[in-house]
């Protein structure tokens, strides 16, 4: 199983042992099919609020080492949930402190944990969003386009569970390869997957790989740059700015974290729909459909900067209104 997918089941089983009305104070080791499992499972419970007791019985005893045998496979995360939520004003933040609350992030975790969630609850997201325009729109093809950084991290996650879950077509536009190292890990997994049914280059111009889809019924998601970009875009982005720039009102866009090539406190453009990861940043609260994913951020991080923490069941995206 790769690393990705076998921190999505953390995940999933960590969520759905919080909604089996058990008592999960303690845990046993044998009901995990292996310690990494059970360590990230653990890992999860913590960060919903749970203080874990640990057995280290032998015996499989309890009924939670049965989820892992009632998942069935793939891994089944349409029943995750949405709730809507009041965005209060004391949760926006800027530049500097989204950069802090990454930068604590990564070094409290493993950065694929982190990426393998916000993929998740960018998924989330994308299917609300679909669901949303059913009467207007009816998406036949998603277009990715995917960036060298977690941004386009995100979006591959998201589009892996798009192929699984979902009968639409899905497309992938890479203007630029990164060679970090998770990144790497997150386009072997894409690979593996194959999720890039049209792997377009550095060469190809965005104008014409969009020639063969139509506004009317293609979605695109936009997960080139996160809150992170500064500056004037170089080749081959500074077209896909531009591109950006003259079709946003067009075309449907879902952008993740902020719209490509925009910065928190600066928008050149607008997406229909917008997930913030971890929170909400300034100037992206209207005119939009806005959601916000962040339940996989530890206590420390959350209560060090007031993160929105009012999550329901098992829901892991909230609409904000």
């Amino acid at each position: 199983m790769h690393c990705i997918d076998r921190n999505l089941l953390g995940y999933r089983l960590a969520l759905s042992i919080v909604n089996s009305n058990e008592d999960i104070s303690l845990l046993n080791r044998a009901d995990f099919r292996d310690d990494d499992l059970f360590h990230i499972v653990v890992n999860y419970l913590s960060i919903f609020g749970y203080n874990i007791r640990i057995s280290e019985s032998e015996i499989c005893h309890s009924s939670t080492g049965n989820l892992l045998h009632e998942l069935p496979a793939p891994i089944s995360f349409m029943d995750l949930g949405l709730q809507s939520s009041h965005l209060d004003k004391r949760f926006l933040t800027d530049f500097s402190t989204s950069k802090s609350i990454d930068e604590d992030l990564f070094e409290l975790s493993n950065a694929l944990n982190y990426i393998s969630v916000a993929g998740l609850a960018v998924f989330v997201a994308i299917k609300d969003y679909i669901r949303k325009c059913r009467q207007q729109t009816a998406f036949s093809d998603v277009v990715v386009l995917v960036g060298p950084g977690n941004n386009g991290n995100d979006g591959l996650i998201a589009t892996k569970l798009l192929e699984e879950h979902t009968s639409l077509n899905i497309h992938t536009f890479t203007p630029k390869i990164s060679s970090s190292r998770d990144s790497v890990i997150c386009r072997e997994y894409a690979n593996a997957n194959e999720i890039y049914n049209h792997k377009e280059s550095v060469e190809n111009n965005i104008q014409h790989f969009l020639d063969f889809f139509s506004p009317q019924t293609t979605l695109i998601i936009d997960s080139l740059f996160g809150f992170g970009f500064k500056g004037t875009p170089r080749p081959p982005f500074i077209s896909i700015e531009n591109f950006f720039i003259s079709i946003y009102q067009e075309w449907h866009i879902f952008s993740i974290d902020v719209p490509s090539f925009c910065t928190v406190s600066h928008l050149s453009w607008l997406p229909r729909a917008l997930i913030s990861l971890t929170c909400p940043k300034h100037k992206h609260t209207t005119k939009l459909i806005h959601y916000l994913g962040g339940r996989f951020i530890p206590d420390e991080v959350r209560d060090k900067y007031g993160i929105f923490n009012d999550w329901v069941g098992s829901n892991i995206v909230a609409l904000l209104q």
